[in-house]
């Protein structure tokens, strides 16, 4: 997953405004963020991607579902219907940058995750369970979601400016 934001910043003026990152990154999931007035469609045509516009404070459970299932599909990942409808009632499922987050990290479990899942039950039935219980630990809302997700990340790769960072977050919210 990709996330660009300002889009209006990456192009030229006038009818040639073409996002050619795109086309460079095919196999990439892409959540871009511009003014309203740009004409983000028109930069995205001929890019071959599926291209669904979304107004962050109108984003409905159908775009919440077409999501989660386009990114799950990119990733050659498969949720169960349980877990996917736990990802979309989410509170802050309707921001596409919440929903990048959570599936995000789904999709970054390691190998003591996946033993976790196998000892609660053998296989996908596991896994299910794991996921669910991930999910409902993460935080509801957007700010909440990126320190959650830099400290998660910070752990996984043992990394600790991932930690750092998460905290000047959350100093920096107050």
């Amino acid at each position: 997953i990709c996330l660009l934001d300002a889009a209006e910043q990456l192009t030229g003026e006038g009818e040639d405004r073409y996002l050619d990152v795109l086309s460079l990154c095919s196999r990439m999931y892409f959540v871009i963020s511009a003014l309203p007035d740009f004409p983000l469609a028109q930069c995205i045509t001929g890019s071959g991607l599926e291209f669904v516009p979304v107004t962050p404070e109108a984003f409905p459970p159908e775009n919440i579902r077409q999501m989660t299932e386009i990114t799950v599909r990119r990733r050659g990942k498969k949720l169960d219907d349980v877990v996917s409808r736990a990802v979309q009632e989410k509170q802050g499922s309707g921001n596409p940058l919440y929903l990048s987050m959570l599936l995000q990290r789904l999709f970054m479990m390691d190998g003591e995750e996946f033993a976790a899942a196998e000892a609660m039950a053998p296989g996908m039935e596991g896994l299910h369970r794991y996921m669910m219980g991930l999910i409902s630990r993460m935080p509801e809302d957007l700010n909440g979601m990126v320190r959650y997700l830099l400290e998660e990340t910070g752990k996984h790769f043992d990394a600790e400016e991932f930690s750092v960072t998460a905290a000047l977050l959350a100093e920096s919210a107050e």
